[in-house]
């Protein structure tokens, strides 16, 4: 579960460390300023709200008279099923990336800003050293960043209702199929439920161990660069390639691999597949997460248990995860620095 202690290590302030006493925890940020773009747009919407609604109403009464009511509704639930047929579960597929790029660019933004400044030295002399001023400019930046607040919110709120979706109708069909599991269509039907859930936790999986890796690749990309803009170019492609690999990796597992066991013993594929594979994906990711976390301890000087008595992430000092980091740091950065 390292993984997840990770998550919640990244969501729980680092109060302790004397940065926090010099920027604090985020506060409610002020009404955007009118010269900003985005500015612009929020204070010439709050000003129009009611003739930018009547114009939309007088747009839609014209498609009416125009085109025809018939081919508006048509449009409408075209561009409803569009969206939410194939906006939803890309939205699902790319959120744990999306997520993590930011992460990673918000977290080794700050660091690097902090290097570039003369501050990151003298920050190393506070009484937890280099590894406590980096996890406290990596704890700031996750929680006082607006965009991962953002998404995390938006994230939450959709993954929620396609959950109160599913749960409705998956207790009616499984009642039902309990209580007549005759009916060949109720038993499609609850595989369809069955298999839908589990693509969800496949998702959230995703999501969340995307996340881990991006703030584990924020924390170590801004020792190894000199510049701003080696760091992010670092980050974005290693980011992409690790996830590629995991991608492949589990890919390869759960396609051939198992499918290729399950026929010489004999076992048929169930519709709880779909978990097998989210439990795959974990397992990859986490041997990743565990060889990151060893990878930092060695980019900082520092040891696991230390990071462990730091972050309160318990995580076994093991040799081979020692060696897998070494070699995925000089995978990662070919020419890092001293």
């Amino acid at each position: 579960m390292t993984s997840l202690q990770f998550w919640l290590a990244l969501m729980t302030p680092f109060v302790s460390h004397p940065l926090y006493m010099r920027r604090g925890v985020w506060q409610p940020p002020s009404p955007p300023s009118e010269a900003t773009r985005w500015g612009k747009w929020v204070v010439f919407y709050n000003t129009n709200e009611v003739r930018i609604i009547w114009v939309g109403f007088a747009l839609l009464v014209a498609g009416v008279i125009f085109i025809g009511f018939s081919n508006i509704m048509v449009a409408i639930v075209i561009i409803s099923i569009g969206v939410i047929g194939l906006g939803f579960p890309t939205l699902f597929a790319l959120s744990g990336t999306i997520y993590g790029i930011v992460s990673a660019l918000t977290i080794s933004g700050a660091i690097i800003n902090e290097r570039l400044q003369g501050r990151y030295l003298i920050l190393g002399v506070t009484p937890s050293g280099f590894l406590g001023a980096a996890w406290a400019l990596c704890s700031i930046s996750v929680q006082n960043s607006r965009l991962l607040r953002q998404l995390r919110t938006l994230l939450g709120t959709i993954y929620g209702v396609a959950v109160l979706m599913l749960l409705l109708p998956f207790l009616l069909t499984t009642l039902i199929y309990f209580g007549n599991s005759e009916v060949s269509q109720i038993y499609d039907l609850w595989s369809i439920l069955i298999i839908a859930f589990s693509i969800i936790i496949l998702f959230l999986v995703d999501f969340f161990q995307s996340a881990c890796i991006g703030g584990l690749l924020g924390l170590i990309a801004p020792h190894y660069s000199e510049t701003r803009a080696n760091t992010q170019n670092s980050v974005i492609s290693n980011f992409l390639a690790l996830q590629f690999g995991v991608y492949l990796v589990t890919g390869f597992i759960c396609l051939f691999l198992i499918p290729s066991i399950f026929s010489l013993i004999r076992y048929p594929i169930t519709p709880f597949y779909g978990y097998i594979c989210a439990v795959v994906l974990y397992a990859v990711r986490e041997v990743l997460i565990i060889a990151l976390w060893h990878g930092l301890a060695i980019t900082i000087d520092d040891d696991v248990v230390q990071l462990n008595r730091l972050t309160r992430i318990r995580i076994k000092d093991r040799s081979w995860a020692g060696h897998l980091a070494r070699r995925l740091l000089r995978a990662l950065w070919r020419n890092p620095m001293d």
